[in-house]
């Protein structure tokens, strides 16, 4: 693994940091009403956490357009796994449009942000598990 597969595995872990911390700061501020602390700055941190993340997995998404074609090109199947980290991939971009459609525009179904929220953190956990996680169990196997 070169220095390209480095910088996208600490990308990858930093989108996961962020997705988990932005939803458990809504947690945090919906689950405790009334007893969260400074709930409005939890709030817009929440908002720029979640900017942030869009913009992040948008660069990792383009980023790894060209290496999934690739990967079709030499006409063999994909790996399950390369499969599962592509169907996780297509699966965050439905939910992320849902999420900043439901709470910018379609207010009457904000009672369902929270959970698409948990579903965005947690499919981007598995995402980067899936693939982050097994090429640095094989990084640090090389180093001993």
């Amino acid at each position: 693994m070169g220095t390209v597969g480095l910088i996208q595995i600490v990308l990858a872990i930093v989108l996961v940091a962020i997705g988990v911390i932005a939803a458990v700061l809504m947690l945090e501020v919906l689950g405790r009403p009334g007893r969260a602390e400074n709930p409005s700055g939890k709030r817009a941190i929440h908002r720029l956490l979640g900017w942030v993340f869009i913009v992040l997995y948008l660069i990792m998404f383009v980023w790894m357009l060209p290496k999934a074609a690739w990967y079709s090109e030499q006409n063999e199947p994909y790996s399950s796994r390369a499969f599962a980290h592509i169907f996780l991939a297509l699966s965050l971009v439905p939910l992320l449009v849902a999420k900043v459609a439901t709470v910018r525009r379609y207010k009457a179904f904000m009672q369902s942000a929270p959970l698409m929220g948990v579903l965005i953190a947690s499919l981007t956990y598995l995402l980067v598990a899936l693939t982050a996680g097994h090429d640095m169990v094989g990084m640090l196997k090389s180093f001993r």
